[in-house]
C-alpha cells in the first residue's frame, strides 16, 4: 500500500513548516512507500538517519521539490541519509544553505538503493558539498545501486562521490552551475577496492578513478584521470 505524504503529515508549500519532523517518524509508517505530490517540501533542520527501507517518489523534476532551508556546518551530513535501501524517483532535491550532501547512501545496507529521475541543485548563491555519496566502510562494500537519469549542480566538493562501491550502474549528467566543482571520483576505503562499475555520463569535465576494477566509462569528452584501475574499459 501506498502512502499519500500528505496524509501522514508532510505539508507542501508552507516554508515555516519543518518537514524533517515528519519526515523522523516515517519509521511508524507500516508501508514505507511514499508519494508526495506536487509542492514545495521545506526542511528547516537536519533529518535524522533514515535506518529502515524508504520509497519516495514524486510526481515529477521541479513539481515535486524537496528544498533544504537550513546551512550545513559538517560538511559530511546530509539531507537524506540513509544506512537502508532506499527509492527515490520523480522530484527535484535543491537546497536554500551551503554545506553537507543532498544524498548519502551508507553502508552495506544501503545496497540495491535506487535514485531516479532527480534534479539536485540549489538556488541562486547556495551551494552543497557532494550532492550526491554512496559510501561503505563494510568489506563488501555498497552493493548493486542504480543511479538513473540523475542531474547534478552545485557542487563545491565532488558532484557524485563513490567509495567502496560494489556492481554500481550510473547514467547522470553534472554542471559546474551554481558551484565551483565539475568533477566525480570514484575510490576504494582504505585496501577494499570498488569494483564491477558501469559509468554512463554527458557534460563532466573530469573524473577521478583510484583503486578501482572492471569499470565500464561511456563519456562525452570527459578527462579520466587514473591511479590503481585495472580493467577500464571507455568509449
Amino acid at each position: 500500500m501506498t502512502i499519500n505524504a500528505i496524509d501522514f503529515g508532510f505539508r507542501p508549500d508552507d516554508p515555516t513548516f519543518d518537514n524533517s519532523l515528519i519526515l523522523n517518524t516515517i519509521s511508524t509508517a507500516s508501508d514505507r512507500e511514499f508519494i508526495f505530490p506536487k509542492g514545495v517540501y521545506y526542511f528547516l533542520t537536519r533529518p535524522e538517519v533514515i535506518t529502515d527501507p524508504l520509497d519516495i517518489n514524486g510526481a515529477g523534476i521541479n513539481i515535486t521539490i524537496f528544498r533544504r532551508a537550513y546551512d550545513e556546518p559538517d560538511l559530511m551530513k546530509a539531507l537524506l541519509h540513509t544506512t537502508a535501501s532506499l527509492n527515490i524517483s520523480e522530484l527535484s532535491i535543491t537546497s536554500d544553505g551551503i554545506g553537507g550532501w543532498a544524498i548519502r547512501c551508507e553502508g552495506l545496507g544501503a545496497s540495491f538503493s535506487v535514485l531516479r529521475d532527480l534534479w539536485i541543485s540549489a538556488v541562486t548563491g547556495k551551494n552543497w558539498a557532494v550532492p550526491v555519496t554512496l559510501f561503505s566502510t563494510d568489506i563488501k562494500g555498497n552493493r548493486t545501486c542504480t543511479i538513473d537519469n540523475v542531474k547534478l549542480f552545485a557542487a563545491t566538493a565532488q558532484l557524485l562521490w563513490l567509495v567502496n562501491v560494489q556492481g554500481l550502474t550510473a547514467n547522470f549528467e553534472a554542471y559546474p552551475a551554481g558551484g565551483t566543482t565539475n568533477q566525480v571520483t570514484i575510490q576504494d576505503y582504505q585496501v577494499i577496492r570498488s569494483n564491477n562499475i558501469m559509468i554512463e555520463t554527458t557534460y563532466l569535465e573530469k573524473l577521478w578513478i583510484y583503486n578501482t576494477s572492471n569499470i565500464s566509462v561511456r563519456h562525452f569528452g570527459t578527462n579520466i584521470q587514473c591511479n590503481g584501475v585495472y580493467g577500464l574499459k571507455q568509449s
